[in-house]
């Protein structure tokens, strides 16, 4: 993503009134239906040949295109433009024709467009007597809305390792920045390089090693910090997360005032353990609570796929396909120990003691894959793994993180506040992306609501024996 810039829209149109209606039906109705994202458009009317225009200018200068199919008096068609767009383009861009005719008409008399379609020359048609539908021009601009990820890496141990693995062929992720004092101590860069297999030439383009922290996170959308001094603390019996903070903290606090220093406006993932914790001290040594997360898809997908092997849940396609819908929308709490807010409709004794193992087996589940991981000298995947929705859905300015609930900061009164995995809801603005608690479900936690402040007060308790007096920071 570039920060500083909103997604940027435009359409090209030679009938004004058209034109006009497009723009009057964005500023009224998009603009609130899309309220997460920052955007502008642009109205680019061809009043007489479409070679007339700076089309080298258009394409570097917007994300998105609307475009007529057939522009009068114009020596180009829609096609032939989306070629020019999409050969031209510098960064990822959309192209949607604006049609008069149905797919049957299209198919029928348009094949080059359709060809355009299937190969990817074009995006999307439209059909202009579709913008007169409420929330189809929203939809298409949201299915089409992406910009790639510029991600850094703090920490290269097993877990940083494998969101490294997991993350680095996604296409939605352009750039990767890595550092690791422990790992690249000592060593020059060409043999970071061979150890971490990026040798290649585009490896070489794509992922840059940074010397500093301050290196690493220049010009990115978001900062992983998976690194801790605990590892040596995993034997065989299990710690309660939320007391490994303590091996972490004095790293994180290094890392902290570095980016308060620095004004890091990106997105920050709290990757190590306890990810509650560890984004409360962020968050008091300066970090804007709506930069910090942690993506609770994993924990999520543990449950819903402990539910699912249930054979008294597998009866029919329809009911597996409600359960796990009803699933991502309501797991929530910590890390490692997941919660559920709601049975709702899956509250019969049957259902509920199903869903009921399943959180339970969920703990163990990710207690057993560390020690796995531990014992095979294997990099720890199923976090990052589960983690590629989250990720997936930043780049394409997905209003929800994959599954709803992520960690988000969470004020019950003054003096009870903190980070639990909630319904949360990203903004993309123009200073980066923000999380925070999507007020919208404040009904759906209220049953929860004692564990919430349960878990908010070990958390201060936790972080306050590392808190120091801080210099004065702009929250």
């Amino acid at each position: 993503m570039t920060k500083g810039i909103p997604l940027r829209i435009t359409c090209i149109e030679d009938h004004l009134d058209t034109l006009g209606f497009i723009e009057g039906h964005f500023n009224i109705f998009v603009k609130k239906e899309l309220s997460h994202i920052d955007m502008e458009f642009t109205p680019h009317p061809v009043k007489g040949n479409i070679s007339d225009v700076d089309l080298e200018q258009l394409v570097q200068n917007n994300d998105i295109f609307f475009v007529d199919y057939l522009l009068k008096n114009s020596d180009r068609d829609g096609v032939e433009i989306a070629e020019f767009f999409k050969e031209r383009a510098t960064h990822p861009i959309k192209v949607i024709q604006l049609s008069s005719y149905s797919p049957e008409v299209l198919q029928e008399q348009y094949p080059l467009t359709m060809k355009a379609l299937a190969d990817g020359t074009l995006d999307g048609i439209l059909d202009k007597k579709d913008l007169h539908s409420p929330g189809i021009f929203s939809k298409t601009i949201q299915d089409n809305a992406y910009r790639p990820l510029s991600i850094a890496i703090a920490g290269l141990g097993d877990l940083g390792k494998g969101f490294l693995e997991v993350l680095r062929n996604k296409d939605y992720v352009n750039r990767f920045s890595l550092f690791s004092p422990t790992l690249f101590e000592g060593k020059n860069k060409e043999a970071i390089r061979e150890g971490l297999q990026l040798l290649s030439v585009e490896d070489r383009e794509r992922f840059v090693i940074a010397d500093t922290l301050e290196e690493a996170i220049a010009d990115t959308d978001c900062l992983i910090i998976s690194t801790s001094n605990h590892n040596s603390r995993y034997k065989s019996k299990r710690p309660d997360r939320t007391d490994l903070f303590k091996y972490a903290a004095q790293k994180i606090e290094k890392y902290g005032r570095a980016l308060v220093k620095k004004g890091y406006q990106g997105i920050v993932v709290g990757g190590s353990n306890s990810p509650g914790d560890i984004l409360h001290y962020l968050n008091e040594l300066g970090l804007s609570s709506d930069q910090l997360t942690f993506p609770f898809n994993i924990d999520t997908s543990r449950v819903i796929r402990n539910v699912l092997e249930n054979k008294d849940t597998t009866s029919s396609t329809e009911n597996r396909r409600k359960i796990e819908q009803h699933l991502r929308k309501n797991v929530y709490g910590l890390h490692g120990v997941p919660q559920l807010l709601s049975f709702g409709e899956f509250n019969g004794p049957i259902e509920r003691k199903i869903i009921e193992d399943a959180l339970g087996k969920a703990v163990t589940d990710g207690w057993s894959i560390v020690m796995n991981a531990r014992k095979l000298n294997d990099y720890s995947k199923d976090t990052p793994r589960e983690s590629n929705l989250f990720f997936e859905g930043l780049a394409h300015y997905a209003r929800t993180p994959g599954s709803t609930t992520a960690y988000c900061f969470y004020q019950v009164d003054q003096d009870t506040k903190g980070f639990i995995a909630l319904p949360a809801s990203f903004h993309y603005g123009i200073n980066g992306i923000r999380v925070k608690f999507n007020q919208e479900k404040e009904p759906l936690i209220n049953g929860s609501r004692d564990y919430i402040i349960q878990v908010l007060k070990k958390q201060q308790t936790n972080v306050a024996p590392f808190l120091k007096p801080l210099d004065p920071v702009s929250r």
